[in-house]
């Protein structure tokens, strides 16, 4: 029997469009479902896609659309469909067993696809595939750079940091819109590679959608010993040491606050993401490329790198390191001040720092929290506690 059902959360989207689906669950395989737009300003086409699903819809918060799974998943595809002759092209996608369909638009001639199947024909590239600078974007998430000497650099703000850094910049990708900035900020004697493609044959070649506008491939930065400068008399410095800090863009976010706040370095414990990973450099906003960072093992080698001879006169005897972790004897955030450097530690967005590692530190901190409540983001509960500290700790910012 088939059955007319509302996909959930499916409010008005610009105040006109619903998406609806009419199911059955007789159907080989999974759900047969008809895919139909109702426009309530104008009349659509009647249109409707038949296809075998899984029957399970869910809703992208960010970017709006509708995606329902495949039930075998099918190869990605981008088919531009100007259904209604205006002119502007409507934007389809099927990738990684999910179709991602925007309410505004017909499915009517989306894919000619076998229902059972459920198998799009391959698509024909939109760019040079024999292009060696454009093959340098090639699926771009599956790639390892690292391995390579290479960063992903996304968007116009994280390129120029880089560019203002000093990084070497390999190749760069654009959208024509932003096509003649690109060749005068290169311009010059700059070797970067420029390419140019449509935004759908930009999507298509690195396997994701990309709304930033730009991509660049630089040479990856070296990570150098942990080695601050010396203070000098009564100087103060707040740095923030990270462990376990697994997710590429809560590292991102956490390099980001330390930069803005006034934070002269970040040390990088065991587990850490990437900091010149895609993810993370894009969640720092290029931070990661400005702030000094330095890897470490262990406390014996943060406190090392920390304990640079001070000047003469210098208060400093040494860092305090301060763990953020729940416990009875943590002190507030603004009851923490100290002489000289004062690193904050931070651990992973689960389970925090090993309990062995908060005993060898010199104080503990932790944020009050309402009731019922335990605990923090900790790309949020860092930036609150760097903001304390660095407003403890005035007289140094950004070591260099």
């Amino acid at each position: 029997m088939i059955t007319t059902e509302l996909l959930e959360g499916l409010p008005a989207v610009g105040g006109s469009q619903y998406l609806m689906a009419l199911a059955s669950q007789d159907s080989p395989g999974g759900f047969e479902v008809f895919l139909v737009i109702v426009d309530q300003q104008e009349s659509a086409p009647a249109g409707l896609l038949l296809g075998v699903y899984s029957g399970h819809c869910r809703i992208d918060p960010f970017s709006g659309w509708r995606q329902i799974k495949v039930a075998s998943p099918a190869q990605s595809i981008a088919v531009d469909d100007d259904w209604r002759n205006d002119g502007v092209e409507k934007n389809w996608r099927l990738a990684s067993g999910w179709i991602a369909c925007r309410p505004a638009v017909s499915p009517a001639t989306l894919l000619t696809m076998n229902p059972i199947q459920g198998s799009p024909a391959a698509p024909v590239p939109d760019f040079d595939a024999s292009d060696p600078a454009v093959c340098l974007f090639a699926k771009l998430r599956d790639r390892d750079y690292a391995s390579q000497g290479w960063c992903v650099l996304e968007g116009r703000i994280v390129i120029e940091k880089a560019l203002a850094s000093g990084l070497e910049l390999v190749a760069l990708l654009t959208v024509p819109a932003d096509a003649d900035y690109w060749r005068q900020r290169l311009a010059g004697g700059s070797d970067v590679a420029l390419r140019v493609l449509a935004r759908p044959a930009m999507e298509q070649l690195v396997g994701f959608a990309f709304h930033r506008g730009a991509l660049a491939l630089a040479r990856r930065p070296a990570l150098g010993p942990a080695c601050l400068p010396a203070l000098g008399p009564k100087d103060r410095r707040v740095s923030l040491a990270l462990w376990q800090v697994g997710d590429p863009d809560n590292l991102g976010a956490l390099i980001r606050s330390a930069a803005a706040l006034g934070g002269a370095a970040v040390f990088l414990g065991p587990g850490c993401a990437d900091p010149y990973g895609r993810k993370a450099l894009r969640a720092s906003m290029g931070c990661t490329l400005s702030l000094p960072l330095y890897p470490v093992v262990d406390l014996a080698g943060l406190r090392a790198g920390l304990t640079a001879p001070a000047a003469v006169g210098s208060v400093a005897t040494g860092p305090r390191l301060v763990a953020a972790a729940l416990s009875p004897v943590a002190l507030q955030p603004g009851q923490v001040v100290s002489a000289g450097d004062t690193v904050l530690l931070l651990g992973n967005e689960g389970w925090g720092l090993p309990p062995e590692l908060v005993t060898q530190c010199d104080a503990v901190v932790c944020i009050p929290m309402a009731s019922g409540v335990d605990s923090l983001n900790v790309a949020a509960a860092g930036a609150i506690l760097l903001w304390e500290l660095c407003q403890a700790h005035p007289a140094k910012n950004h070591a260099g």
